[in-house]
């Protein structure tokens, strides 16, 4: 919680990484492909994870049945900051 709270009073996203971000709250609670998800890069998602905001985990059944077996979402904290904004607040 501690961390979560620091990294929304200071922690700034890039237009890229924002964007992202947006694409992925598209996905609500399941983890769909990246494929599923036309705004968002293998490189920008790699940095949303490696920040905390994006997370990896098994797709649906309906996914796997076409060859999809890795999707994304955003974590509790990529969901806190998509409410806040891109910019921490002053």
């Amino acid at each position: 919680m501690a961390d979560e709270a620091n990294f929304l009073k200071t922690e700034t996203l890039d237009a890229h990484e924002w964007r992202g971000l947006k694409e992925l709250g598209k996905a609500l609670f399941d983890f769909e492909p990246l494929a599923k998800r036309v705004n968002l890069g293998e490189v920008v998602l790699k940095r949303l994870i490696s920040r905390g905001l994006a997370e990896e985990g098994p797709t649906s059944p309906a996914y796997q049945g076409r060859g999809m077996m890795i999707g994304y979402r955003q974590t509790r904290l990529g969901m806190l900051v998509e409410e806040r904004g891109r910019y921490p607040k002053s």
